[in-house]
């Protein structure tokens, strides 16, 4: 579950979730000609206030059974090459 609150001018830079292809994107998976149209505060009211609450014992139930299949969402805009 993630908390959201209505979102603001001062809330463009990031958090903004919304559901495409089945999953929730932030800003950072958005791509820059896009960028612009999702930090619109009339096309997305809501913002993600980054707290997640999870069940932790239903968690460890799952890691212990090897039932929980995780992905990783890859972040281009992230990825640097160090060296």
């Amino acid at each position: 579950m993630n908390t959201v609150t209505p979102k603001t001018l001062a809330d463009v830079k990031g958090g903004t979730l919304i559901s495409y292809e089945g999953r929730l994107l932030e800003i950072a998976q958005v791509p820059d000609e896009h960028v612009s149209e999702f930090k619109s505060i009339e096309k997305f009211k809501i913002f993600n206030t980054n707290n997640l609450w999870v069940n932790l014992k239903a968690i460890k139930r799952l890691v212990e059974a090897d039932a929980l299949k995780m992905e990783i969402i890859p972040n281009p805009k992230g990825c640097y090459s160090v060296g």
